[in-house]
């Protein structure tokens, strides 16, 4: 191919000359410029045809590309777009990458504030636990559980915010058991009591350092700024989102000079699983056994109703909301049957008069199957291949600038008019400060 390839260069014996991705093979070229012709001016050239990465990985892909792109200083722009729909799912916020800012300055500081609350209370209970079991305000194995709980929650509080805020639902549910919990030992604590001694009430203030926690509810705040952040940041991941804000894609097998290359790919995995981790599921149920076990006497259910309700149990709300309203969809369903019925029955009339009766049964059996109120299932068996590139596009300029823009203000100094009399000349007319 080499030689029938420029047939002006062959009759010149310049075959050597030939760009090619095969340049770099044995007894092409000896010409440094053809076998890396990217460390040469590039300038009279204005498109880079960039091939060979369809069904690949899309995260090698973007890796190779940019690292091409960084070593030779070539100037356009490599991003990819998820091609599936965000529509009524949720993207995991693990796949974050980046930073939260000031909201990880607030997570560290509530977390600094539940663990030294909790050890405060786990420490005043193991040095006073005599005392505590000798006025029976609670048995040794009652105890033993409370501390390993309060123990168990400082783990759920981890270092990095994004991992915690990925199963925030989960430790929301043992957060709000928990202040169930500390409400019911504080109620037993005055159950039939006339007065309190000193380590009764001191018992009681240490509960209540932990109930303020609860009452604070700092997590809640920043899960919901975090969620709502992210709300914005993971719809840039998607082909659609990006289709409603750049115009004038096109394909042409590569990018030009100071474009943007895009590739497309399929990816689900980014969506949340709903699922509570084991470890977490572990702990929420130990804490419901716990409050369970706790006996009030006479009454005990009515008695844990009451203090149930004053927990602030929809403050959150992670029930799946619809985006629509399922009475209005059943009487919009029930409409459209009506709707069709008739449709049908003014199709029949009219085909009958100019069609015969297969062709009517044709026409009507097609028409009764586009007019389908409920959404056709459609078979996996052929689904697209997640994870690889599928189609590949570019737009003329560059998309989604990073950073911030920089501004130069130059300031507006008054100015002073120079003296240029040629009589009195001298340098100092030139002094305008």
């Amino acid at each position: 191919m080499n030689k029938k390839w420029n047939p002006k260069l062959t009759v010149k014996e310049e075959n050597d000359t030939i760009l090619s991705y095969h340049s770099t093979i044995p007894n092409y070229t000896n010409k440094q410029e053809v076998k890396e012709p990217l460390l040469f001016d590039i300038e009279p050239y204005n498109f880079f045809r960039i091939e060979g990465h369809i069904g690949k990985n899309y995260q090698e892909a973007i890796t190779e590309l940019t690292t091409l792109k960084d070593n030779y200083n070539l100037p356009f722009k490599v991003i990819a777009l998820n091609a599936q729909s965000f529509v009524g799912k949720e993207v995991d916020i693990t796949k974050h990458q980046g930073d939260w800012d000031d909201l990880e300055l607030d997570y560290d500081m509530s977390r600094t504030k539940v663990f030294n609350s909790t050890q405060a209370v786990i420490n005043w209970i193991t040095l006073n636990k005599t005392k505590i079991i000798a006025e029976s305000l609670m048995t040794d194995a009652t105890i033993a559980s409370l501390k390993n709980i309060l123990n168990e929650v400082k783990t759920l509080l981890t270092d990095d915010l994004t991992e915690f805020l990925s199963n925030y639902k989960s430790f929301y549910e043992i957060f709000k058991n928990l202040n169930i919990l500390f409400l019911f030992h504080r109620f037993c604590l005055t159950l039939n009591r006339t007065s309190l001694s000193v380590i009764a009430e001191d018992l009681i203030d240490h509960l209540d350092e932990i109930n303020e926690l609860f009452l604070e509810d700092p997590f809640t705040v920043i899960y919901n700024e975090a969620f709502k952040r992210w709300d914005v940041i993971y719809k840039e991941l998607f082909l659609s989102t990006f289709l409603q804000k750049n115009k004038g894609f096109e394909h042409k097998a590569g990018v030009t000079k100071g474009g943007t290359f895009i590739l497309v790919y399929s990816d689900s995995s980014i969506f949340k699983k709903t699922a509570i981790p084991p470890k977490q599921l572990a702990l929420l149920t130990t804490i419901t056994n716990y409050n369970t076990a706790i006996n009030l006497g006479p009454g005990s259910q009515s008695i844990k109703d009451e203090i149930t309700a004053t927990v602030l149990l929809t403050k959150t709300n992670f029930d799946k909301v619809l985006p629509y309203n399922p009475k209005t969809l059943k009487d919009c369903k029930e409409q459209t049957e009506s709707i069709k019925d008739n449709l049908i029955k003014l199709a029949s009339y009219n085909l009958s008069t100019n069609y015969p009766k297969h062709m009517q049964d044709f026409f009507i059996g097609n028409l009764s199957s586009l007019l389908q109120f409920e959404a056709i299932t459609v078979s996996n068996e052929n689904s697209i291949p997640e994870k690889v590139i599928l189609a590949d596009f570019y737009i003329p300029y560059l998309c989604c600038s990073e950073g911030g823009n920089i501004n130069i203000i130059i300031g507006n100094q008054q100015q002073t008019i120079g003296d240029f009399d040629p009589n009195d000349f001298n340098s100092d007319d030139f002094n305008t400060n």
